[in-house]
């Protein structure tokens, strides 16, 4: 099978993700949309970058693929493939499922000229912008992701971080960055 765009799964792959959906519901009409061209649409726009709008006609029509794309964020299917892949991906590495160690950085952005929400100042970085904190393991496979404004100080990240740490890994030593500051804290 040739693929049209390099961002297009191949049936094995597919037949993998669409393992890790939510059966379509009992009620109401049947499901009339091939679910593999949907998600084929919402990879094209994801790693394009392109607008929704402007799907190729292979694709499904954008509102329906868009609807699924907020329908299964709203359900957390999203999450759900997310932390699978992880666990394949390391247990594919010869890792645990879970990991055991991980690293909170943060980075700070320039915000667009146009975007008010979540922005301020970070004079460390003599930036206006936001400040992006992401957790990873030490394989650098993500594990969570926080987006706020820019004078958010690492402190408050890191125990919204460990919280959601705790809850998706049971045991972890995370290595969290505070100004010059590296502690180690045990979770």
């Amino acid at each position: 099978m040739t693929l049209a765009y390099p961002t297009e799964l191949r049936v094995e792959q597919y037949e993998l993700f669409q393992s890790l959906l939510l059966p379509a519901a009992k009620a109401g009409r049947p499901r009339s949309v091939n679910l593999m061209l949907v998600v084929q649409a919402i990879l094209y726009v994801l790693v394009s970058g392109g607008a929704w709008r402007l799907l190729p006609h292979e694709y499904p029509p954008y509102s329906t693929v868009y609807y699924y794309f907020r329908q299964w964020r709203t359900d957390g299917s999203w999450k759900r493939i997310h932390d699978q892949l992880v666990q394949w991906v390391r247990v594919g590495e010869d890792r645990l499922p879970s990991p055991s160690a991980a690293s909170l950085d943060s980075q700070t952005v320039a915000s667009a000229v146009m975007v008010h929400q979540d922005v301020d100042y970070d004079a460390g970085k003599k930036t206006k912008g936001r400040k992006r904190f992401t957790l990873v393991d030490t394989l650098g496979l993500l594990i969570a992701v926080k987006v706020v404004a820019a004078n958010t100080q690492s402190g408050k990240v890191q125990s919204n971080c460990s919280l959601r740490l705790s809850k998706s890994v049971p045991a972890c030593l995370a290595c969290c960055e505070s100004g010059s500051m590296v502690a180690l804290v045990m979770l």
